[in-house]
């Protein structure tokens, strides 16, 4: 498995959201430290260890990019990630897997709070949505920005 992969049920919410010109609501991201046995596919983290921080959404071109932290901030045992899960809420199931993305190739180590080194990982997800116009997602309040966002918030707002 390559890249992010819309699950099964992902695929029939984006039909059935299709079909009744309804938003799709992305409800949270998670990471964890398994993996997809070959030849299933995901229908959930297989080893989950915590919910990332939905920070950013935006959409284009039947795709929309869902951006979620992590941070040592939170962990008590640092760990391997080697999968992440995009969830949505699905009007007749109630909160799905949307997305998995498998990390095995590329995993990302993080580290646990206190330690000599902490880490906050950024991972953007680029999920298939079809031709959904609207897209909303849970943002987290306590999330991390980024220099570039900050400076784009603040452009015209404060003299230098």
């Amino acid at each position: 498995m390559i890249g992010t992969v819309i699950t099964t049920k992902g695929r029939a919410l984006i039909a059935k959201m299709m079909a009744t010109e309804t938003a799709i609501a992305f409800t949270r991201a998670a990471v964890g430290t398994g993996s997809v046995p070959a030849g299933d596919g995901p229908a959930g983290l297989n080893q989950y260890r915590m919910d990332g921080k939905i920070t950013a959404v935006s959409s284009g071109n039947e795709t929309a990019y869902i951006t979620f932290q992590i941070a040592s901030r939170d962990v008590e045992a640092g760990f391997v990630v080697t999968e992440a899960g995009l969830f949505a809420s699905d009007p007749d199931e109630g909160e799905i897997l949307y997305a998995y993305l498998d990390m095995s190739d590329d995993p990302q180590y993080i580290y646990k709070n206190g330690g000599e080194v902490n880490k906050v990982a950024e991972i953007t997800l680029g999920v298939i949505v079809g031709q959904i116009e609207k897209i909303t997602a849970v943002i987290a309040p306590d999330g991390l920005v980024t220099r570039e966002q900050l400076e784009q918030a603040l452009d015209g707002k404060v003299s230098k």
